[in-house]
This record gives structure tokens, C-alpha cells and sequence, in this order.
């Protein structure tokens, strides 16, 4: 009964504080607040990395975050916030996050830690998979964190992570290339020279 009542109470208090728009639903608050509805909510928190000046940032903004398709995806699946990752408590979620690209899309545990992660601009098609595969805890980029730390360096899973790794911006993409050039034999297949060219 409690937990209904903090419930109402958070959905009350963020209903009066939503952006104005068919699609997704942004609340208007600090990460922390917005972490404590999703634990009550048992949802991810979509965080939106962006900045003044980023035109991929606004162009989301506009043509992606703004669809109904997108809306009704999102607005049931996650609690969504955007951040400018230069006011306020940005610059300090930046340097946690490592976020060095924008816009970032960051999908959270209501624990603060990240489920899946992307770095760039997506389209409306490209947004709703990325939202797939972080509600997916079995590929999303924790899930290939666990697999690794868990001692999986098959080439096929490498590969797969070092993707996930690379596109989320997330830092250990190099380490995770290394290991999978260990695997091997032959550097010169036309993969291998295209992926050490990226």
C-alpha cells in the first residue's frame, strides 16, 4: 500500500512536470528523482546526453524524440529524462558516464548503472532498436559486460561486443579489439583490415 501511495505521489508530482509533446515523455527533473520512479516503476531511465550546441542533438529533438511511433515505445517501456551535459548536474554525469560524443543515449538501472549505452544520432527506426536491445538483458551491452568478465573470448562474441562497446562510446573498445586480435591467425582477411581501419 506504501509503495502505491509513493507511486501516485511521483506520478502526480512528474505529471505537472512532462514536456508538452506526442512523443516521448521527458520528465523535468534531477537523474536521482528520476532513478526513484523507475525503481517504483520497475523500469529503465532513458537519459537523453545532449548539448546546446550539438545540431544531431536537436535534430532528434525534432524529427525522432517528437513521433508517436517513437512516444508510445518509450513512454511505455522507460522513464526518460534529457540532461544538458553542460548545466547543472551534467558536466558531473559526463565525466561518470564518460561521455565524450552527443548526443549519448543512455539507458540506466535504477541503480545509476548502465544497461545499454549509444553514441550518436539515430533515426526513428534506429531509436525503437536501440530500445529493444537495452530492455533485452540478454545482448544488451551489461549482459556482454557479464559474458566477458565471465571469461567469454570467443571471436564471435568479441566481435560482437567490441561493437556494442565501440557504438555505446563506452572506452574499452580498444582492450576488447586487442583481445580479439589475439584469436587471430591472419590480421589480412578483408574483416580484419576493415575493423583495424575503423
Amino acid at each position: 500500500m506504501k509503495k502505491h501511495i509513493y507511486t501516485l505521489t511521483f506520478s502526480l508530482f512528474f505529471s505537472f512536470n512532462l514536456s508538452a509533446q506526442d512523443g516521448i515523455k521527458f520528465l523535468q527533473a534531477d537523474l536521482g528523482e528520476v532513478l526513484a520512479l523507475a525503481e517504483l516503476e520497475g523500469k529503465l531511465v532513458f537519459v537523453d546526453a545532449y548539448t546546446d550546441w550539438c545540431k544531431p542533438c536537436k535534430a532528434m529533438e525534432k524529427d525522432v524524440f517528437s513521433t508517436k511511433e517513437v512516444g508510445a515505445f518509450f513512454n511505455d517501456n522507460f522513464v526518460s529524462v534529457k540532461i544538458n551535459m553542460e548545466a547543472n548536474e551534467g558536466p558531473e554525469l559526463a565525466e561518470k558516464y564518460l561521455i565524450f560524443a552527443y548526443p549519448s543515449l543512455l539507458f540506466l538501472n535504477y541503480d545509476g548503472s548502465i544497461a545499454h549505452r549509444y553514441a550518436g544520432f539515430q533515426d526513428i527506426k534506429g531509436l525503437l532498436s536501440l530500445g529493444d536491445i537495452a530492455l533485452d538483458e540478454g545482448s544488451n551491452l551489461e549482459a556482454l559486460a557479464v559474458q566477458y568478465q565471465n571469461g567469454d573470448r570467443s571471436p564471435t562474441f568479441l566481435l560482437q561486443y567490441l561493437q556494442a562497446s565501440f557504438q555505446g562510446a563506452d572506452g574499452n573498445h580498444i582492450t576488447i579489439l586487442e583481445e580479439y586480435l589475439a584469436t587471430q591467425s591472419d590480421w589480412t582477411t578483408s574483416e580484419n583490415k576493415d575493423l583495424l581501419f575503423n
